[in-house]
This record gives structure tokens, sequence and C-alpha cells, in this order.
């Protein structure tokens, strides 16, 4: 890549995408840079070296074996290709012309976001206890996941096998971009159904797709957040919720809950005029904080405290120490 180093495309690309597994040139790649950072003066002023990994984004000073432990684990922090922090000087680059790169994501292909997001949630699952080498004592104190994620990360790693042998796709991303061809340009469910029957009839294993887009839904709800359908006012005056959620009409403008029944047909659920959904908000920071990227930014206010007087953030106010306290 032109005004890229030419032998850093191993910075961004650490683990195998289907089975975890950490990459032997990323292994690689991350000996030459601890042997380059150690050989610069900067290495000798910080009396070790700035870790650039995606949590401590050189903010912290470790050692060798640290550093290296916590790039095998997190990764380098995003765009870090020349590596200023650790002595190097960078060149001037035309920011116009640079192409895009495997460190960086299309924002406009939703299929390439979904993807990495996919990719992102699946890369924990990976078992740094068995790579060996120096600082695993270290690492295999750290504490495990819970009860609910381990749940996660084992349906994740279960959906995100591949179709078939030597196949890139797996279950999963099938099921994410069925749903996204019907968010993104509004395909009818129809046509979705006839996609994916067609996509069966070409796969040599034909238990290793959904046959309609409602299992598609199933496997990718399951391994998402859940929602609560909540009956309101055709208004908005209120919810039907809780204390509310045995009333049949609204208390502020006593319009009815449900569609009137018709007389001639005979025995039928009732169906609410208006729903809505609600997602809690525990899930969603759950989901947040088991994002390896998302996770340093989740965590940022905490260690990034201020310890001069100036406001350089919100979370430096006394607003925000006060929920914090709170």
């Amino acid at each position: 890549m032109e005004g890229y180093h030419p032998d850093l495309s191993w910075v961004y690309d650490r683990l195998y995408v289907q089975r975890g597994g950490l990459k032997p040139a990323f292994a690689k790649g991350v000996e030459e840079f601890i042997t380059k950072a150690i050989s610069r003066n900067q290495f000798v002023k910080d009396s070790g070296i700035r870790c650039p990994c995606h949590n401590c984004m050189c903010s912290g000073i470790l050692s060798a074996s640290e550093v290296k432990l916590h790039l095998y684990r997190f990764g380098f922090q995003p765009n870090y290709w020349y590596w200023t922090e650790h002595g190097e000087e960078a060149p001037h680059i035309d920011l116009e012309n640079i192409p895009s790169s495997s460190g960086n994501i299309d924002n406009d292909d939703p299929f390439t976001l979904m993807q990495h997001m996919v990719d992102d949630a699946f890369g924990p699952t990976y078992d740094f206890q068995n790579m060996g080498g120096e600082g695993n004592e270290e690492e295999n104190n750290e504490e495990p996941p819970n009860d609910d994620a381990q749940d996660f990360y084992d349906l994740l790693t279960a959906a995100n096998k591949p179709l078939y042998e030597g196949a890139s796709d797996s279950k999963l991303s099938i099921c994410v971009k069925l749903l996204a061809c019907k968010s993104n340009w509004n395909v009818p469910q129809k046509c979705l159904d006839f996609f994916a029957s067609m996509l069966v009839d070409v796969c040599p294993f034909k238990d290793s797709l959904p046959k309609k887009i409602y299992q598609a839904k199933k496997l990718v709800t399951m391994l998402g957040l859940k929602s609560e359908k909540i009956d309101c006012c055709v208004k908005g005056c209120m919810f039907y919720y809780k204390d509310n959620s045995a009333n049949i009409e609204c208390r502020f403008c006593h319009e009815p809950r449900y569609v009137p029944r018709k007389p001639e047909i005979g025995n039928h659920k009732d169906i609410p005029v208006k729903r809505m959904l609600y997602m809690s908000i525990t899930p969603k920071l759950k989901r947040l904080y088991a994002s390896t990227e998302i996770v340093a930014q989740m965590r940022w206010h905490q260690h990034n405290r201020s310890s001069s007087c100036s406001l350089r953030h919100p979370s430096d106010g006394e607003a925000w120490n006060h929920f914090d306290a709170k």
C-alpha cells in the first residue's frame, strides 16, 4: 500500500475469523515490534514500552512480556501504522488518496459492519491460556466469563462455524445478511424465503442454512438482544405495563386498548391497537462490555480521570462524579 509500511499487513490481521486462533504472522510481527521498540531511545527514556494495545492506547508503560501479552489479547490500537510513540517518525501522508485497509471499515457497507461486529464478538472465545510463552501465569489468573457471557460465547462459536469445509461463510453470517436485506432495502419476507430455499438447494449440506427467514430471525435473536412488546395507547398517553397491564382502555383519553371484535368471528386473541418494542438497558450494556473493541471506550471514563482542575470531558465534572457515587 503506497505510503504505508509494506510489511505491516499483519498488524490488523490477528485472529482466524472462524476458529479464533492467533495467526503466526501476527505473533512474529509482535516480536519484531518489541525488538524495534527496545532498540529505540524512547525505551530508555520511558524505562519500558508504551503499550499500543486497544486497551492501553500507548498510555501505559509496561515490560516487554506484558506488552506482548496485551497485543496477543487485544490487538493494536486503531490506525497505528507508524509507531510514533516508540521513536518512529511518521512521513507526510495525503489522507485523501489512501485506500482502505484491512484495519479500516467501510461505513457505507452494512454487510462489512455486521461481519466486523460478529468477528469482534467472536474474538474472546479464543483460549489464550494454551498459547504458551512468557507471561502466561499472569493471564491464567484472569477472571473467566460469567455464565451468561459464556453461554453467549458458546452459542456464537457454534453458529459461526463454516457451512462446510473451505466455506468462507457461516450459518450466522448468512442469517445476518438475509436480515440485512430486509432491514436495509425492505425486501418482502416471501422474497427472502425464496432466497433462503434457493441457498439451501445449492449448499452441499442442507442443514447448514436456514430454510425460512423465520429460522434466521430465531438464530440471530438467540445471539442478540431480547426485546419486549408492550401495548400502548394509540395516542401515546400511556403504556399498559406493570400496574396498568390489566387495563382495557387509556386512563387519560379512554381510547380502547384492543381492536374491536367483529361479532361474526368466533373466539380469537385480542389484538392491541398499538404496540412498542422495549429493550432493557442491562443486556445492552453487557453486549457492549463483551466487545473487545467497545469495552476500551466503555472503561475510558474510569481509567482516564483528570488529575488537574481543568474540565476536559463531562466525566471530570461534579454531575458525573455524583452519578458514579450514587
